[in-house]
Formats: structure tokens, C-alpha cells, sequence
């Protein structure tokens, strides 16, 4: 009995993101460039990432695209826990797209206008930019456990303004949503809606369906976002042609038996079964070892996808830590070492110690020092500094693994 589709929901820690608008409405044009943009911000060899793409508006010399990019070792991984082969597997979609579809529909989402949405996913938090009901901006937001006040209306803050400046300004500001089980997240969230002078409005988690169904929705509605790997395409392609192949080899191999049975008796056809059954054990066992091959190489690639500590990641967290007047003249990344350091410039020194204190609870760095400064510019009348940043697990951190 043929198994039903799965559709399979990728975790949004896992994925990067990027809006996108494209000069160009021809479907090919805008699939290439989607995978160009993607690539040129991929960090692993583009061979060892999955692309797509979905659509979320077009005129007639333009389309608004949201494209995406995903480790193969985390899709595979995704397919291991779900216990799914390749040919069950009806499309990969990721889990935030998921959420939004869940919301659609309900008294709080907004159809029209840029609505911001913080969900729980994982123990993460994830920020959504819903425009005219649809994600036009999906990035993480830090930890559920680290959120406050302040860095969730820096990120909230951060996600208008990249989006007001990428496809201008939009009249209506709907209500920020929160997707939440729990009470941790409302003075936090409270205080990221009145800093953008939003109303906020509480989705209980626990009445959502999960991601996943919201996957399965939008693949029976014909979604055309899908990360299924080209690989699993050649192996179920591989597994056709070698069904054909074995249902020719049988109706030869059933003529054969059927004349050396006249020919030579039963011993003589149970021998010869003997024979052709070691035969395809043979004949497999170069594909049984390109496919452990394959598998040594999603364990070894599933250790170097971890982008925790890649230099967006570090720069989102510096760029939430920033306090208001604070100007960031240069980061210095050091993949080594396992540290950066920050150059800011500021009207006076005390955003120094305040910045470097909202570091601190960053679950990023193991610590942060102060190297030089707070220096007074007397002809420019600013004060520069510069921090360095340790990540957690580094060199000199308290703990975690290299």
C-alpha cells in the first residue's frame, strides 16, 4: 500500500531568508536570481544547500519574492525524524511560512498593512513581517529565555525599517501579534508594541495548530515553495529506472527458468536461482556504498552547518545590544579565535558600559571587555570605544563546546 505524503516543515533556526525584489517577471529569471542572491550569503558550499523560492506579488516588470536556503544536512535530518523516504515526501516547506498560515484567518491576523509577529518555536524566538497577509521578513529573535523589552524593539524596530526602506512605507500598522503558551513574554512584548506604537494582541500557542499542519495546508493549496533536495530526486529517479530495469530482467529471467527447467530438471533451476540472486546482490553493492558515502558526508557536513556563531549572527546581536545614539564603525571577526570586537562611537561614554552590559546576557558570547576607550573625539565631540566579544566555548569563555 502506497503511503501517504508527507509534507516536511523545516525549523526556521535552520533556514536563511531574504526578500527580494526582482526586475524581472519571467518565472526562470526569478528562480536564478533568487538562487544567485541566496548563494552569494550561503554558509556552506552552495552543493551542500537546498534553494527555493515563492512569489508574493508581481506587476508587469517586477516580483516580490521571498527566497530561502537551507543546509542539506538539516533537511535530511528533518526526514530522519520523521522516520520518511524520499518518495513519501510530497514537499518541504519551512515551519514559519507554517505559522503564518495558521494565523491567516483569525480575528487578530490583518490582511492588509505590515504586521510584526513574535512566535515561540523550539525555545527560540522568531519574528515574522506579515505585508498584506503575507511573510515578507522571517529571521530569529534570539532565545525565548533572553527576550526583553529592549532587544525585542530593537529587532522590531530594526525589521520595519529594512522593510519601509527596501518597498516603502505602507498606511495601516496592524497590531503586533505574540505567539505564546506562556505569561514570559508579555512584559517584553508590551514594551516592544508601545516603543513602535502598536497595539499588541496575544495568540495562545496552544490554540494554534502546529507548523507542520500549516505545511500540509499549503502544499494541498499548491504552494510552489519546496526545498526538496535534488539529491532525493536522483535517487527516486535511480529506484524507477532500476524497477523497470528489474521488471525486463524478470520476464527474461522467468523465460529462462521456465527452459532450464525442461532442459535440466529442478536441481539445475535451484541453482541458477542461486546464482542470480548473488548476482544482484552484486549488482547493488556499489549503490549501497555511494549511499553510505552519502550518509558520512550529511554526518560530517550536520557538524560544520551550526550558523550560531556566523558573522550575521554576531552582527544581529551587536546591532540589538546597540543603545540609542550609538554608531558602529566596524566589527572584526575572528573564526579562529572565536571572538570579534566592535568599533562605536557615541555622544558620551556611558552607552559604552550600558551596551556592554546588554552583551552580557546574550547567550552568544561567553563575555565582553572594553579594550580601549570610552575616548573623547575633542574635534568631532564624540566618544569612541571599542569592545571585544568572546563567544561562548571560545578560547577564554566559561564553558560550552568548541
Amino acid at each position: 500500500m502506497k503511503p501517504d505524503p508527507v509534507t516536511l516543515a523545516i525549523p526556521t533556526a535552520d533556514l536563511l531568508f531574504r526578500a527580494e525584489r526582482i526586475p524581472s517577471s519571467d518565472p526562470d529569471d526569478i528562480a536564478q536570481i533568487a538562487r544567485n542572491l541566496l548563494e552569494a550569503e550561503s554558509p556552506l558550499d552552495p552543493a551542500e544547500m537546498v534553494f527555493s523560492h515563492e512569489i508574493l506579488s508581481t506587476d508587469a516588470e517586477s516580483a516580490l519574492v521571498l527566497a530561502a536556503a537551507a543546509p542539506l544536512a538539516a533537511v535530511e535530518r528533518v526526514r530522519e525524524a520523521a522516520g520518511a523516504d524520499p518518495a513519501a515526501v510530497a514537499r518541504v516547506d519551512a515551519a514559519a511560512l507554517g505559522l503564518a498560515r495558521n494565523l491567516a484567518g483569525r480575528p487578530e491576523f490583518a490582511a492588509s498593512g505590515r504586521q510584526p509577529v513574535f512566535a515561540e518555536e523550539d525555545g527560540r524566538l522568531v519574528l515574522l513581517l506579515l505585508e498584506n497577509g503575507r511573510p515578507a521578513l522571517v529571521r530569529p529573535a534570539g532565545s525565548v529565555r533572553a527576550a526583553s523589552g529592549p532587544a525585542l524593539s530593537s529587532a522590531l524596530r530594526l525589521a520595519l525599517l529594512e522593510a519601509e526602506m527596501a518597498r516603502g512605507p505602507m498606511d495601516a500598522a496592524p497590531a503586533l501579534l505574540v505567539s505564546s503558551s506562556g505569561s514570559a513574554l508579555l512584559a517584553a512584548a508590551t514594551a516592544a508594541a508601545t516603543a513602535a506604537g502598536r497595539e499588541l494582541r496575544i495568540v495562545d500557542a496552544a490554540a494554534l495548530p502546529p507548523p507542520a499542519f500549516g505545511c500540509a495546508r499549503r502544499t494541498l493549496e499548491g504552494a510552489s515553495f519546496d526545498l526538496f533536495p535534488d539529491g532525493w530526486r536522483a535517487t527516486l529517479a535511480e529506484r524507477r529506472s532500476r524497477r523497470r530495469a528489474g521488471f525486463a530482467f524478470g520476464g527474461a529471467a522467468a523465460l529462462w527458468v521456465a527452459l532450464a527447467l525442461a532442459l535440466f530438471g529442478w536441481p539445475s533451476v535451484l541453482g541458477s536461482r542461486i546464482k542470480a540472486r548473488q548476482a544482484r546482490v552484486d549488482a547493488a553493492a556499489p549503490a549501497e556504498a555511494a549511499v553510505q558515502e552519502i550518509r558520512d558526508r550529511i554526518r560530517i557536513i550536520d557538524r560544520y552547518s551550526d550558523r550560531t556563531y556566523s558573522p550575521l549572527e554576531v552582527l544581529r546581536e551587536v546591532s540589538l545590544a546597540m543603545p540609542e545614539g550609538v554608531t558602529l564603525a566596524r566589527l572584526s571577526y575572528d573564526a579562529a579565535r572565536r571572538e570579534a570586537s566592535v568599533e562605536c562611537s557615541a555622544l558620551s561614554s556611558q552607552p559604552a558600559y550600558e551596551m556592554s552590559n546588554r552583551l552580557k546576557v546574550s547567550p552568544l558570547f561567553a563575555r565582553n571587555d572594553i579594550v580601549a576607550g570610552p575616548t573623547e573625539n575633542k574635534g568631532t565631540g564624540r566618544t569612541t570605544f571599542t569592545i571585544r566579544l568572546l563567544f561562548a566555548g571560545g578560547a577564554d569563555g566559561e564553558g560550552g563546546a568548541p
